[in-house]
Parts: C-alpha cells; sequence; structure tokens
C-alpha cells in the first residue's frame, strides 16, 4: 500500500473503530446503564438542601433511612415534570413510598407556585439553590427518579418523566419484595 492510500485509508479505519466501539456499548446495555445511571448500586448523597417553603430547615435523603424512598428531581419550568406531576400525585396518594423532591435550575417562588397550581405529592420538597444536588445525584436533566431501598442504595434510576403503569412495571417490584 502506497502512502498516498494509507493517507486516503486511515481517516476511514479510525471511523470504523469508533463506529465499533460505539455499537459495542450500544449492544452491552449493562455499560450504557452504568454510562447513564451511575448511582445504580451506590449509597444516596448525604447532601443537606433547605427545605421549600421553610429554608432554615435542612433535608436529605438520609432523614429517611431505614425505608424505601422516591426521590423526584423536577424543575417548574420543565414540560416534562409538568406531564409526570399527576402519576406523582397518584403515587403519593397511595402512600406506599414517600417522595423526597428536589427542585432544581428554578427560582423559589416558581416552585413555590408550581406546587401551589398542580398540588404537592412531594412528603418534603429540597431546593437546590446552586445546583450541587444535580452533581450528587448524577442526573443529566429533569425530571429524573431514583428508587433508594432502606439500606440507603440507589436501585432504580429513571431518566424522564414518569407515565402511568411505568411506576409498577420498574419501581413497585423493587420495594414489595
Amino acid at each position: 500500500m502506497s502512502s498516498r492510500q494509507l493517507f486516503y485509508a486511515l481517516p476511514l479505519l479510525v471511523l470504523l473503530g469508533l463506529a465499533l466501539v460505539f455499537v459495542m456499548r450500544i449492544i452491552d446495555e449493562d455499560a450504557a446503564d452504568r454510562t447513564l445511571r451511575p448511582m445504580l448500586g451506590k449509597s444516596v448523597p448525604a447532601l443537606e438542601l433547605p427545605v421549600l417553603g421553610d429554608p432554615k430547615r435542612q433535608v436529605s435523603a438520609q432523614d429517611f433511612a431505614g425505608r424505601w424512598l422516591l426521590v423526584n428531581l423536577w424543575g417548574s419550568w420543565c414540560a416534562p415534570c409538568r406531564q409526570e406531576h399527576g402519576e406523582l400525585m397518584r403515587i403519593s396518594r397511595e402512600g406506599d413510598v414517600p417522595i423526597f423532591g428536589i427542585n432544581t435550575w428554578d427560582t423559589y417562588q416558581a416552585a413555590q407556585d408550581f406546587l401551589a397550581e398542580l398540588g404537592d405529592p412531594f412528603d418534603v420538597v429540597g431546593f437546590d439553590v446552586d445546583g450541587e444536588a444535580r452533581l450528587e445525584f448524577a442526573v443529566t436533566g429533569v425530571p429524573e427518579t431514583l428508587l433508594v431501598d432502606p439500606n440507603g442504595v440507589v436501585v432504580v434510576h429513571h431518566i424522564g418523566p414518569l407515565s402511568t403503569g411505568l411506576f409498577e412495571q420498574v419501581f413497585r417490584e423493587h420495594f414489595s419484595q
């Protein structure tokens, strides 16, 4: 192979190599899960946040130690958060699992107005003033919902809005065991 042919073939070989890596990541669902949901199997962060409605009080997921816990990160500006809100209200009414809301990328007043308008399904809401919760909980956006077992370990990390039936199919099977 001449140097000219190698010059033209090298970018193609690099591109094919990258394509192979991407295809292998897609095929290996566990690797994709570990990449997108790095909190799975890890302890829930001990981050303390001011309580929405009572900013002098602090709350963390550890306040629910020894129980199953649903952690939902949301924002009042987020259309999918509005879409999933009815499902969170239903889950809250059933009372099987407490819901710790974390409001992020938001203003204090907008978060309070959102809950006043649509109802408050949360046992408590932490207000993520500086975005630290997004980093600690390894979220890529909102809404995202995590199920934490009584030992404080994340067993489900759902990206996107909760929909009717999803909670029963994905979440309930864990905490009903």
